[in-house]
């Protein structure tokens, strides 16, 4: 393990957000001191947002932790938007979401329209000016198709990025929303790459229990894992992106190295921990 003690103490704050946070930030962040993390959290709906600091506010502990939930919606530019309610809240978008999908896959009646209001947003940029924020270690992306407007809308703060989870869909569920390929093409273009997936989501339509001939075939190095593959078209994922200096050039700034390795490590990301160990032990 690259060795990180000494710097540990004189590290400025770790910014963490959370965008799209309903129902809470991960649990890993109340792992970091109050001194060591400050973690920002965005969901348009004041209640939740009330609900969310209030219970933060009250838990055992909140002394030792730094987070903060927003009534906030981002967007590319601010201004006036249209928002698009749905029978599962979380599921609510700037983006209309497309209705014939729900009648297709029974899991997706989630999306159903309820209504549509409209509401005021912001910029990541412009709400990070005010709060007197100029760097962002972490980002989390979960916000039902707006993720890459969000983004352009950070402007330079992306290039602060240590990492990124951003969820991407392949196929769209909402009307005009950016898709995978966007994403990553915006991503690469800041410095950013693509580490992996999780969470990959696949519809079958009617939700029909298929028996597949063909395997799900996962390779790790020289070792395979072999799954049945259940069917269905990919719709979604979570994308996880690294900065790519970091895991492509041996690190000239030891501080700025070992801020990211205790970074990552905490939160839980060993695999880009020992890329970064092996890549500067050479």
């Amino acid at each position: 393990m690259f060795y990180i003690g000494p710097i540990l103490s004189k590290m400025k704050k770790y910014i963490a957000l959370d965008v799209g946070a309903r129902w809470g930030a991960e649990e890993v962040f109340s792992s970091f001191s109050a001194k060591e993390l400050e973690m920002h959290g965005f969901e348009p709906d004041p209640a939740e947002c009330s609900r969310l600091n209030h219970e933060i506010k009250n838990r055992e502990g909140a002394e030792s932790i730094s987070h903060f939930f927003h009534p906030v919606a981002l967007a590319g530019s601010k201004g006036l938007r249209n928002f698009y309610h749905t029978k599962n809240p979380a599921c609510s978008s700037l983006y209309a979401p497309r209705m014939h999908l729900n009648e297709r896959y029974p899991i997706l009646d989630v999306i159903e329209l309820e209504r549509v209001s409209c509401i005021e947003v912001d910029t990541l940029s412009s709400w990070a000016s005010r709060t007197g924020i100029d760097y962002i270690d972490y980002i989390k992306l979960d916000t039902q198709g707006s993720e890459l407007e969000i983004l352009q809308g950070a402007g330079s703060l992306v290039e602060t990025f240590v990492c990124a989870e951003i969820e991407v869909e392949f196929n769209p569920i909402y009307e005009n929303q950016a898709l995978f390929s966007d994403v990553d093409a915006f991503m690469r273009e800041k410095g950013m790459v693509l580490w992996g997936f999780k969470h990959i989501q696949h519809y079958v339509f009617g939700a029909q229990h298929l028996s597949m001939d063909r395997k799900l075939l996962l390779k790790y190095d020289a070792n395979e894992e072999v799954t049945n593959a259940r069917g269905g078209q990919l719709f979604w994922a979570d994308a996880l992106y690294v900065r790519r200096n970091l895991l492509e050039e041996r690190a000239l700034d030891l501080d700025m190295l070992s801020r990211a390795i205790y970074l990552l490590d905490r939160l839980g990301f060993k695999d880009i921990v020992c890329h970064l160990n092996a890549l500067n032990k050479q």
